[in-house]
Order: structure tokens, then C-alpha cells, then sequence
């Protein structure tokens, strides 16, 4: 299990079948290529569980920023110089996501406005990386997805990993983490 019973909408195993019969490139026969840039743009699937991941796991849960004059933000005066703390992890739960508290690809099935989406951030502070980010791990998913099978070998989900807050969220390394088995698809190479 990867999430939680409560929560849970996707097990690890299911991953798998969710992203590899929808993209006939990734089921290849021993000889065949790898993924390539080109493939980039069919990902959708893989793409919206990524999106998901880091909407319902934000990395970084809170950004900080100053009003350069003065505002109104949702009806509320906000002077210049005032420090403006957004909450990435309460906006990435709102009701704008058809399951706001799920883990769910249903909420990636329509465009998300910014507004409500913010992994990595948004404007000029956003990340620069994000696009490189994004390949990156869109190729990482499927290569693991097109040789392995990943399922856990314990009891445990995401929601139950304790967390250590720095300048990212990231599980606290002291505790016991999931352990995830990867199984060989091909098990003759």
C-alpha cells in the first residue's frame, strides 16, 4: 500500500497499470529503444500522477513574499512591506480538486489554473529547474515502471511517515520508512 486505506485511490501496483497499456512505446520488446524527448508530450497519465504527487506531498508547503505596494487581497487591505505567507499545502487542498484530500488522478483530469497549483512555485521566483525537473522525472517514472514491478513490502503509506519540515518537507530518515520491493518485468534479462 502506498497510501493510506482512508485515502487511498492508487496502490503502487496499480501505478503501473494505470500508466504503462496507454502508451504502446513503453511496453517494448527487448531491443527497442528508450524513452525518448519526443514521448514527452503522450505522457499525460504519468504527467498527472506526478502533478498529484506533489500536490497531495507538497515539497515545499509554505513560500514567503512582501507586498511591493499596497493591495487588496480577497477583500483583506494589505500594506506595502507587509511579509505575505502563502500556504502551498492548504491551496493544493482546495475545493477546486474534485477530491481535494484524495490521492486521485481525477484531480489532474481537467487544467488546473496556477492559482490553485503551485509545485514549484510561481512568477519570477518561480523554480527555474521546473521544466528539466519535470522530464526528468517523467523519464525516471517510466523507466522504473517499464522494468519493474514497485510495490511495498510492509505496512505502512505516506501519511503515516513522519516528516522533518527545513526548507523542504522530507521524511524524517530515523524512523522506519516503507520498504519498496522492484520486482523485474522480464525476469529472463
Amino acid at each position: 500500500k502506498l497510501f493510506c486505506e482512508r485515502n487511498r485511490s492508487l496502490k503502487a501496483h496499480q501505478i503501473s497499470k494505470l500508466a504503462l497499456p496507454s502508451f504502446s512505446f513503453l511496453t517494448v520488446s527487448p531491443g527497442e529503444r528508450d524513452i525518448e524527448i519526443d514521448d514527452m508530450q503522450k505522457l499525460k497519465v504519468v504527467e498527472n500522477f506526478i502533478y498529484e504527487s506533489m500536490r497531495y506531498q507538497p515539497v515545499v508547503a509554505l513560500v514567503m513574499r512582501k507586498a511591493l505596494e499596497d493591495d487588496v487581497i480577497d477583500g483583506y487591505p494589505v500594506k506595502k512591506g507587509t511579509n505575505i505567507i502563502l500556504n502551498i499545502g492548504r491551496m493544493h487542498r482546495l475545493e477546486f480538486f474534485s477530491k481535494p484530500n484524495e490521492f486521485s488522478l481525477e484531480n489532474f483530469e481537467k487544467n488546473v489554473p496556477y492559482r490553485y497549483f503551485q509545485p514549484f512555485g510561481f512568477g519570477p521566483r518561480s523554480c527555474a529547474g521546473k521544466y528539466i525537473a519535470m522530464v526528468m522525472m517523467k523519464v525516471v517514472l517510466v523507466t522504473l515502471l517499464r522494468r519493474f514491478h514497485v510495490k511495498t513490502s510492509q505496512e505502512g503509506c505516506v501519511e503515516s511517515i513522519q516528516k522533518t519540515n527545513d526548507l523542504a518537507t522530507h521524511p524524517n530518515e530515523m524512523d522506519d520508512l516503507p520498504k519498496m520491493i522492484f520486482t523485474p518485468r522480464n525476469s529472463e534479462k
